[in-house]
């Protein structure tokens, strides 16, 4: 067993919604969420996940960070972003709202380019996708019909990438 990351102190939340990809280079990457508005981190293991890197800062903040690999070799990680970041708009009721974002990266995670809205409106910015063929991804998001209350919708986004642009 290891610890990926811990600090008692980082935020309220401490590192959690973990998600995993074994990248090109053999590594594992792991992104890490912080909190709502707060920012998300990446760490790497070496050695199958026996240890891993001090987890740093990926330039972004947000929710529920989810990894692909696409056939090309970019890293696609979809994500919310809370409105806050991104506007002074409020949530719906006053609670906090996610967006739908993804971003690429075409150096094993090191980097993150081409950040791109795919929902912009009442979320709780929790995504996944699928490569359907390849360049050509799937993403699911939710919508809030009535701000927190039990009346989502999941929605889908087609996403086509090129390798190298």
């Amino acid at each position: 067993m290891s610890t990926i990351a811990y600090d008692p102190d980082i935020y309220g939340e401490g590192f959690d919604e973990p998600c995993l990809l074994r990248v090109p280079d053999g590594r594992i990457l792991c992104m890490l969420r912080t909190g709502s508005g707060r920012p998300i981190y990446k760490s790497w293991s070496s050695d199958d996940g026996k240890g891993w890197s001090e987890p740093v800062k990926t330039g972004v903040v947000g929710v529920e960070p989810k990894l692909l690999l696409m056939t090309s070799g970019v890293i696609a990680c979809s994500y919310g972003r809370s409105r806050k970041d991104v506007s002074d708009r409020p949530g719906p009721f006053g609670f906090p709202s996610e967006d739908a974002w993804i971003m690429f990266s075409q150096d094993d995670g090191e980097t993150w380019t081409n950040h791109t809205v795919l929902y912009e409106g009442p979320s709780t910015g929790y995504t996944s996708m699928v490569e359907l063929s390849p360049g050509e991804l799937l993403c699911t998001h939710d919508i809030l019909g009535f701000g927190w209350e039990r009346t989502n919708s999941i929605m889908m986004v087609k996403v086509w990438v090129e390798a190298g642009g």
